[in-house]
């Protein structure tokens, strides 16, 4: 299914808006995969108050993130995890495949999305939509396909 979205990054003539919204499709898929992140969210838990944790990109910029603010992110999420992380420590968490540009558009994305309801459960029979992308997310995919690559990889 994403190897459509993979024309459309390297730039194929055949590439359309319909590969942009496939590939914003493929972003969220990423960012929303675990339902247990959405549900982990501040409203379902009834927390006021986060940890936050600290996220170094590779060209050492860091980044002090609400900790299921980057969770969002099925890669930050599996980095805690593979470095065995809890949310209560102080440690930095090394992104050495994430820049600081790529990281700060994926914790806006995350910071916007924050309060977003959770994804309804994936049904297999169900046909996807790709034509209910809010206005917001539409302007926040106008990036180059270099970068729209990256952010489908972070996601």
């Amino acid at each position: 299914m994403c190897g459509a979205n993979l024309a459309f990054v390297r730039g194929d003539s055949s590439a359309s808006s319909a590969s942009l919204l496939f590939s914003y499709c493929c972003f969220l898929c990423v960012l929303s995969s675990s339902v247990s992140v959405a549900q982990n969210f501040p409203w379902n838990l009834g927390f006021t108050n986060m940890p936050n944790i600290k996220l170094q990109s590779s060209d050492g910029e860091v980044f002090d993130v609400d900790v299921e603010i980057a969770k969002a992110s099925v890669t930050i999420k599996t980095m805690l995890e593979d470095l065995g992380m809890d949310d209560d420590e102080d440690e930095v968490v090394p992104l050495p495949n994430v820049n600081s540009a790529i990281l700060k558009k994926v914790i806006h994305w995350a910071t916007y999305h924050k309060d977003d309801p959770p994804p309804p459960e994936d049904d297999e029979n169900k046909e996807k939509r790709t034509d209910d992308i809010s206005s917001w997310d539409a302007d926040f995919l106008k990036v180059d396909q270099g970068t729209l690559f990256e952010l489908i990889l972070t996601a």
